[in-house]
């Protein structure tokens, strides 16, 4: 009777389970330890894809009435491998909802009498899902919600979300077979674009990530424009001299045809040809040199006529550099050059020259007119140049003369305890010249001077004066010049303190007389108002001494890299440790971090030895230990060595493979020395810049042979 009335009690909450399937009871529900959720492993080479499952799994085992689920569409990562194909349950179930496009599963066994039957470890319910051919190796995760399951004694419960992770094996072969095929070109006029599309396919491989590409082209008939181009990426180096284009560029991969654009730039007819192209995948950076591709096709461009403008030098003026018969040619100041001051005039061919008329802001020559190339010549008005005043004696000019939009530049010759006022005027306005990092060097901007300039200088003599000496004299703010001060006021000076050195600082005016000066503990040092007399000369003496220590240990983040087994951030550290000045090491001794020679380059770091620490810690916590007693030691070793010509990968060959492993290692590749070894994360700082960023990847292209 009690089985009845519980199969009863069962049927209803069926019924409640086809609306919300979230049963409760009073009964012991399932637990989320009951279930498990597997996933497994493929293997995929890049001709097809793949399938594999992720199993639902009973611990136990049981029958099962009733089943909810949410399951993730694709992989959990930042990715697109993955497509959920197909939800399969583990019996005879019919169920009311089971859709691949949605994630979402929904049954029940209404009568009770059909359940699904799973033995101890067995599937509930799988989902499947098809591997994209590329999918590159590694672990990808995935997940499912239950919100409901009802078991063999009829109880319900949400029991959670589960994860699991399908392991996948890429064994596509290294690229190989690279074709570049080259179509397009055209008929266009000058100043008009045409495009030269370079297509890059290889039959084993669906993608690309390196490429080195040279083009010729007439220069003459044609210009590239790299603005105007499509399917570049932002960041790639395009080498473009009297013909010759050559583009580099490496990175995430690529699929897409590049589309190059070229403007006409005189009449005629440019074949643009693929002369040589070097192409390859991310893959085999740290394994071989980029192999060379095969061109195909060809692409011609033929451009109408037009005429050339030759501007005046200095990017005086802003017009295009050429125009079509027929059209006319309009051009303005630039630099906010104001035609007033102004004489701007042209000439077509060898023709005379003719004054051009500002109108509206632009100069315009008539179409009419022109029947042959331009020639535009744009000079500023030309003023007198005098001096005046008390101090006009000590003021050399460059020149009587200044023109409008050039600048114009004269020498203060300043004399020692006098004080100087400088005010210029030009046309009568007063104008504000720029002083030199020399003290004495005056400029007045070109485009202030619109009328005849006036220099006037008002010498005062000066009461007090400070002076500098010592060996630590170079390392004042300032202090390889004399300075004048106000009587009874504070004079206050700085050093930049060099590290394993100490400073020492007195004062004392000509007569001897001592001078207080105060330490103010910041760097900053001040000699109070009250010590500075009228007429005082007041030299400060700054001892510079050698602190003696043995070496001096920095520790800088080289670059970031992926979590460790415990999930934990890190990074690699660059520890560098230099033998201080008059330190040397017995004969066959070289530094070591924990009993590992360090590097050693004389071209890197200044000559310091180097190492590199792969942590968890924070910058700070690895210097402590690089700082810590007996963690650099000296050995009996030879110091390792890296390369610094770019060549990162060490072939010998420094190419666009050698970017691309810089690119790896700045983007985390690579989470130990195994395969990419210490030599070469130091070789990838090619710009010995104490971290690996894309400056240095730029700067391994600049080297490219």
């Amino acid at each position: 009777m009690n089985v009845k009335i519980r199969r009863i009690t069962a049927f209803l909450l069926a019924l409640s389970l086809l609306c919300t399937l979230a049963v409760q009871t009073a009964f012991a529900v399932p637990a989320a330890a009951d279930y498990k959720f597997e996933g497994g492993s493929v293997t995929v080479d890049g001709t097809e894809n793949k399938t594999v499952d992720v199993n639902f799994i009973s611990v136990k085992g049981d029958d099962y009435f009733g089943f909810q689920a949410d399951w993730s569409k694709k992989e959990l990562e930042d990715t697109s491998y993955f497509t959920l194909t197909a939800l399969t349950p583990g019996g005879t179930a019919s169920p009311m909802e089971n859709d691949p496009n949605t994630g979402h599963t929904y049954w029940t066994d209404v009568t009770f009498d059909a359940p699904i039957t799973v033995v101890a470890g067995g599937t509930i319910w799988k989902a499947s899902y098809t591997v994209a051919k590329n999918t590159p190796s590694g672990t990808y995760t995935f997940s499912i919600k239950v919100p409901a399951i009802v078991d063999g004694s009829f109880d319900g419960s949400d029991v959670g979300t589960y994860k699991a992770t399908v392991t996948v094996t890429n064994n596509t072969p290294a690229a190989k077979g690279y074709t570049v095929a080259v179509s397009g070109g055209g008929s266009i006029n000058k100043d008009e674009k045409a495009t030269v599309k370079l297509d890059i396919t290889n039959p084993a491989v669906l993608y690309y990530n390196a490429a080195d590409v040279k083009l010729v082209y007439d220069p003459a008939v044609l210009s590239f424009d790299k603005a105007g181009s499509t399917g570049l990426p932002t960041d790639a180096t395009v080498t473009d001299t009297n013909g010759s284009l050559r583009i580099q560029f490496y990175g995430e991969n690529r699929t897409d045809a590049l589309q190059l654009a070229f403007t006409g730039i005189a009449a005629g007819e440019s074949e643009v040809k693929v002369t040589e192209a070097h192409v390859d995948q991310f893959e085999n950076a740290n394994v071989q040199d980029a192999p060379a591709a095969t061109v195909t096709g060809s692409a011609t461009i033929t451009v109408g006529q037009t005429y050339n403008v030759t501007k005046p030098e200095g990017n005086i003026i802003n017009g295009a550099s050429t125009v079509k018969a027929g059209e006319d040619y309009t051009f303005t100041l630039n630099n906010g050059l104001d035609g007033t001051y102004m004489e701007v005039s042209y000439k077509i061919g060898d023709g005379e020259f003719k004054n051009l008329t500002l109108v509206d802001g632009k100069y315009t020559i008539p179409a009419n007119e022109i029947t042959g190339d331009i020639t535009i010549t744009a000079v500023g008005k030309t003023y007198t140049v005098t001096k005046a005043g008390t101090g006009a004696d000590d003021v050399t000019l460059n020149g009587n003369t200044a023109t409008y939009g050039t600048d114009y530049t004269f020498t203060l010759n300043k004399v020692d305890n006098y004080a100087y006022t400088v005010e210029v005027t030009a046309g009568g306005k007063t104008v504000t010249p720029a002083l030199g990092a020399d003290g004495k060097t005056y400029t007045i901007n070109g485009k202030d001077i619109t009328g005849n300039v006036v220099i006037t200088v008002i010498k005062e003599a000066n009461k007090a004066q400070i002076n500098f000496a010592g060996s630590g004299v170079a390392d004042v703010v300032n202090g390889s010049t004399s300075q004048t001060v106000e009587p009874g006021q504070d004079f206050k000076f700085s050093i930049d303190k060099k590290d394993g050195y100490e400073y020492i600082v007195t004062a004392e005016k000509a007569d001897g007389t001592a001078v207080t000066v105060t330490d103010n503990g910041d760097g900053t040092y001040t000699i109070a108002g009250a010590d500075i007399k009228a007429s005082d000369v007041i030299t400060v003496t700054v001892e510079k001494k050698l602190i003696e220590t043995k070496y001096t240990i920095e520790v800088n983040e080289f670059v970031k890299i992926g979590a460790n087994a415990e999930g934990k951030a890190q990074s690699v550290f660059l520890v560098t440790a230099k033998l201080n000045e008059g330190v040397t090491l017995a004969e066959g001794k070289v530094l070591a971090y924990g009993n590992n020679a360090m590097f050693q380059n004389a071209e890197r770091y200044d000559g310091a030895y180097a190492y590199l620490v792969i942590s968890d810690k924070t910058l700070d916590e690895v210097k402590a230990e690089a700082e810590a007693d007996g963690k650099i030691t000296e050995v009996d070793a030879t110091a390792q060595t890296f390369k610094t010509d770019g060549d990162v990968n060490g072939t010998g060959l420094v190419d666009i493979n050698d970017a691309q492993l810089v690119y790896n290692i700045y983007n985390a590749k690579y989470d130990s020395f195994d395969t990419t070894t210490m030599a070469m994360f130091f070789a990838a700082d090619v710009n010995n810049s104490k971290t690996v960023d894309v400056k240095d990847a730029a700067a391994v292209v600049a080297k490219i042979q």
